[in-house]
């Protein structure tokens, strides 16, 4: 697990009003700012990741972890060689601050819970660009054809990366994300 400061994080404003439902983050202005201090003061950011061989065959891909049936998957790997197989995360502390706006304000919380997910995803962007080699499209779990029941050997291949599961699949801390992108060498 490799630690990373959370001030190079960066809120893109289309990214946060997809994920608020709204074309203009300005009216929510002074509740994004304040909740983006909030969420960075609070993150623990961290990554992990392995790289794994791919091999094709048809719509099913052979990684590190397994067979997977993916079409999509098949296809965003398509002419690679390898893959790194990548968990990212904002941290507990990130939960916490979620679990406390949960009582007060819905738009707070609200806010805090949607910069969040922007940030982690501002994360994903920053891990993906300082891979070793030059990789293509993230493609996450949930995503198209590819099942989210592949967290669980994900995750275990990846080893103790401190991201886990419920026993409903959720992952824990909740503001952590899984991807496969390739490599073509």
């Amino acid at each position: 697990m490799i630690k990373i400061k959370s001030d190079i994080l960066s809120l893109d404003n289309n990214e946060l009003a997809a994920r608020m439902m709204c074309a203009d983050v300005d009216l929510n202005l002074s509740l994004s700012n304040t909740a983006e201090q909030e969420v960075k003061t609070n993150a623990d950011c961290f990554y992990t990741y392995k790289k794994t061989g791919v091999t094709r065959k048809g719509d099913t891909v052979t990684l590190g972890f397994g067979n997977i049936k993916s079409c999509a998957l098949a296809n965003s790997l398509e002419g690679c060689d390898s893959a790194y197989i990548v968990a990212v995360s904002l941290g507990h502390g990130v939960d916490r601050l979620l679990r406390q706006k949960a009582v007060g304000p819905t738009a707070e919380h609200f806010t805090v819970d949607a910069v969040a997910s922007t940030l982690c995803e501002s994360l994903c962007d920053h891990v993906q660009s300082i891979l070793p080699q030059k990789s293509g499209r993230r493609f996450s779990p949930g995503y198209g054809d590819l099942d989210l029941s592949i967290q669980a050997p994900l995750l275990q291949y990846l080893g103790n990366c401190g991201v886990g599961l419920t026993e409903s699949g959720l992952m824990i801390p909740s503001k952590s994300v899984t991807f496969i992108v390739g490599v073509k060498e």
